[in-house]
């Protein structure tokens, strides 16, 4: 009898671990489309609007998108989107962006975004910022 619980709760034990981690992959949104509100997260300020008309706009952003640096909540930009790889990341073409009152040269540049994330830093990965979906079209 003790063999037959035994090789049960072994039976179970892996079981249950598999449908918990089945369960939380189902909790990660899968987003085919990036189109909606994104809100940046933790201590980080700012929006990033995405429309389906292939429009963007980036408000008091507290990360500066263009040169990959802090920027005390004053960075916004403005530009278009196109899917690419895919569907699995959005390239962001900025035509018009400022820090600070000063304007930013234009930019292109591609992130992911599928699993309800947007995150930019810089090539050092010491700063950066995310966003998340807030309010998706989907």
């Amino acid at each position: 009898m003790i063999g037959l619980v035994r090789r049960q709760a072994r039976i179970a034990m892996p079981l249950g671990v598999a449908v918990v981690a089945l369960a939380l992959i189902g909790c990660a949104p899968q987003l085919s489309s990036p189109i909606g509100l994104w809100r940046a997260a933790g201590d980080d300020e700012g929006t990033l609007v995405i429309n389906a008309d292939g429009t963007f706009a980036a408000d008091h952003v507290s990360y500066d998108l263009v040169h990959d640096r802090d920027s005390e909540n004053d960075f916004s930009a403005e530009g278009t989107w196109r899917l690419v790889r895919g569907g699995a990341e959005i390239k962001l073409h900025v035509v018009e962006a400022e820090r600070a009152g000063f304007d930013v040269g234009p930019a292109s540049f591609s992130v992911g975004f599928v699993n309800g994330v947007i995150r930019f830093t810089d090539p050092d990965e010491t700063v950066g910022i995310e966003f998340r979906i807030e309010d998706s079209a989907e």
